[in-house]
């Protein structure tokens, strides 16, 4: 997690500036398990795991998987 919260603190993504497959594993698995004991509080991840959700296409596949 320390690496992780490194790389963020730098870029928005986890490949740099831009969004990739990693960020859809990644921002994902954090927002879901983001409230658990388990999981490490971080503002970064939180910020990070928000603009992941943010994306138009996450809404658009949020839609598909609840229609």
């Amino acid at each position: 997690m320390a690496a992780i919260n490194h790389i963020l603190s730098m870029v928005p993504y986890i490949l740099g500036p831009r969004f990739s497959a990693a960020d859809v594993l990644y921002g994902t698995s954090f927002a879901m398990f983001g409230k658990s004991p388990l999981m490490p509080k971080s503002t970064i991840i939180d910020e990070y795991a928000q603009r992941v959700l943010a994306r138009p296409a996450y809404a658009r596949a949020q839609a598909k998987d609840n229609g």
